[in-house]
Parts: structure tokens; sequence; C-alpha cells
């Protein structure tokens, strides 16, 4: 397969290229035991290569209460990257059809670069990374467009951030057979579908300043809503977030650690699977990983409503026990996969506007899905750590640093084709 010169200016072009790794990718999987491999070992309280590199799998105990739960630890901050360039006046951006094990279709689109230290350093051996000096060296051609940490999931890792960074090429480089340019308007005709663009690409979307190429809404913020917003999400009550800390697997209530994995006692929550994998197209063709299982999926819901010429967003402030400061800015409803909640009723005058599937990173989850919606309600009512922001309020705070959860910026990332008028 050779995608030299090929250029993606449609939706179908987009489907088509995806089809071609998965057809290429040879891709399998299939449960291991930990005996049945040597990469991976349950020692020192945690589940941990035997580089230390990747991930961790282990426990959280908050000091206090003692409550306790399963957590990922990969102090690295992953390094994610989006690549742009201009051709005949239109604005393209460079994906990578990602084959990953834990994605629900084998492959998703992803940013140009999504790769952790240890895989660009290439601590698994294989290939190296392409396009990574893209985003960490100076190159003649390549100008930076701007940088970001973002939030991961705050109630799966402990303290982990995404470095999302963005260039501008002066001419279309092909640097691997799983890209593809595709131009802007192809990509956010893209975003309503499920399982199409993976979740690292939403955020990078969502959070980039597209005024660099696009003018949006002269709207500004309003005045009233910041005050509030702030007075909650920054001199609110403060958070015990530093009671959390890292424990070992045994401490975690409910679980039971054998030759397959973790498992927990109940059918409500996540469990820890060991898996093979072989794809010839990734930088080793064959690994053995530990992947997140949810026993169920999750929801992300955005509240809309529209006020006279402005569209508002009902968004959330909480805390999560994995981010660092303790609070984030979450949608109107967020239930993690697997968790035991109550589905809250939607108001009898809501009207869907967009429903779409969404899995979590699939090098590190699996069975671990979302299903997205933003409705349009005409009631105002909310909870005390709600608030109605205007669209362009939340396009301002999608430009903070570790802020806005992963979530949020998500389900933001379907709202950017009306925002730019795409």
């Amino acid at each position: 397969m050779s995608n030299l010169n090929l250029i993606a200016n449609s939706l179908g072009d987009l489907q088509s290229f995806l089809q071609s790794v998965v057809d290429a990718a040879n891709f399998s999987l299939f449960p291991v035991q930990l005996s049945e491999q040597d990469d991976w070992r349950l020692e020192n309280g945690a589940l941990s290569h035997r580089t230390n590199g990747f991930f961790h799998v282990c426990g959280i105990q908050h000091q206090v209460t003692k409550k306790t739960n399963l957590v990922l630890y990969q102090p690295q901050s992953a390094l994610t990257g989006l690549a742009f360039m201009v051709k005949d006046g239109q604005i393209y951006v460079l994906l990578q059809a990602r084959v990953e094990p834990g994605n629900p279709n084998v492959a998703q689109f992803g940013p140009t670069v999504q790769s952790t230290p240890a895989n660009y350093l290439r601590l698994h051996g294989g290939k190296s990374s392409a396009c990574v000096d893209w985003f960490t060296h100076f190159k003649v051609g390549i100008t930076p467009l701007g940088t970001s940490m973002q939030l991961d999931l705050g109630c799966r890792y402990f303290q982990k951030s995404k470095f999302h960074n963005y260039v501008l090429l002066d001419e279309p480089v092909f640097a691997d057979d799983s890209m593809i340019w595709a131009s802007v308007p192809a990509v956010f005709s893209a975003l309503t579908l499920s399982h199409f663009l993976n979740a690292d690409l939403r955020s990078l979307l969502a959070v980039f300043d597209w005024s660099v190429f696009y003018t949006q809404d002269a709207r500004t913020p309003k005045g009233d809503e910041l005050v509030l917003f702030n007075e909650q999400f920054i001199h609110g009550q403060y958070t015990d977030w530093w009671h959390w800390r890292l424990a070992p697997l045994e401490t975690v209530e409910g679980i039971e650690l054998n030759d397959n994995g973790i498992f927990t006692n109940d059918n409500s929550s996540i469990d820890v699977h060991m898996y093979r994998t072989l794809s010839s197209t990734r930088e080793v063709t064959s690994w053995v990983q530990p992947l997140v299982r949810a026993k169920s999926k999750g929801l992300v819901r955005l509240h809309l409503r529209q006020d006279k010429d402005d569209l508002l967003c009902l968004i959330t402030i909480a805390e999560e026990f994995g981010i660092s400061g303790g609070r984030t800015i979450l949608p109107t409803t967020v239930i993690y996969p697997g968790e035991s909640a109550t589905l809250p009723e939607l108001p009898p005058e809501a009207i869907s506007h967009i429903t779409f599937e969404q899995s979590d990173e699939g090098g590190r989850f699996i069975h671990h899905d979302s299903h997205y919606q933003l409705v349009y309600v005409s009631n105002t009512s909310k909870a005390e750590n709600q608030f109605w922001l205007s669209i362009t309020t939340l396009r301002q705070l999608m430009l903070s640093s570790n802020q806005v959860s992963f979530q949020l910026r998500c389900i933001f990332s379907v709202l950017l084709a009306d925002l730019y008028h795409l």
C-alpha cells in the first residue's frame, strides 16, 4: 500500500483510505496469560513493563476516607501533534490511520503524531515513530503554530497530561503509508461519525486556535458569566485532591490478581486483561500489553440552549481524583464506562441534536466506549456546580491548558464546523 500524492478531499476519500489501512494491517488480537509472556510483570505492587516504561497499572487511595481505585500511572506526557499545510487555498491536516488493539473497528484516524516517550525513544525495539522530529526539532520549512497541555481522563489516569503541538509545513510531505493529508472540510464532515476519529485527534482539533486560518464569530464572552464561573472554578471551595496517593494493587478493595490479569468483584466497573496484538503496520509487528476493559458503556451529554443570537452550553465543574489540582470542566453529564451511576433523565422538551459513539484510547482501553449526546433544551435550570456559558466563552476556555476535561474537548469538537461556518 502506498499513499504517495494521496490527498483526501471528501469523507468518502477518508473512509476508503482507512479501510485500505485495515486491509493491509493483517490485524489480530487474542487474550494471553501473564505466564505466557515476559514483557509485563505483576510485582512491587503494580503491573509494569519490564523496562518500567509505557505505563503502570496500580492502585490509588484516599488517605482520609481510605477509598481505593484502580488507576493507570504514566508520568511521562504523551506527545501529540497535528501538521497543517496550505494547498491551492485549502487547509489540510496530516492524519494517521492508527491500528490499535482496543479500537472497536481496528483503525481510527489519529493526529500526525500520537506517541509516548517509550514509543518514540523505541523502548519496544521497533521502528521509529514518523514525524516526531517535526515537533521536537528545528526544521527548515516547518513553522510551529502553538502548544498546550491538556488533561487526560481524570478517573482513569493519575496526574497525566497530553502535550498538544501544531506545525505548518511549507510543502506536503508523505512520511508513512498510514498517513494522508485531509482537507479541513473533509475532517469536519467526519466529526459526527462513531469510532472514526480517535479521542486524541478530537482533542487536538477542539483546542486549536483556528483563527490562524479562519474567521470565527465576532461575539465576545459575556462578562457576568465569566465572573460567576471564575468564582466557582478558581476561587471556590478548595478541594482535597492531595489526599489521593498511589498505592499497591494489593490495597485496592474488591480486586483479584491472577494469571489472567486484574479483576474486580462486581459487574459495573473495570478489569485489566492481557492481550497479544499482531499488526504489520505498527512500529513492532507483535506485542503483548494490558488493556483496561469496562463492563458497561459510559455517557457524555452536553446541553445546548439557544439564547437570541447566542448558543449556550451547560458545563459542570467537578472533582476527579486523577487531576492535579482536583477540579476540571466537564460537559453537563459524564458517566465513565464501567461506572455505576443513575442515568439522568432528559427534560421532556429536550431535542436530540447529535449522537455518536466514541471509544477511549485504543492503546490503553478496550470495550471502554461512551455514548455522546448533544441535546437542545429550553429549561434554564442547573445545579450549583453548573454554568451556562456561551459557545464563544467555551471556545476561549479550550485555548487554555489543563482546565477542560477530555470528554468536553471531544464533544466540543463536533461544534467546530458550525463555529467556523465550514
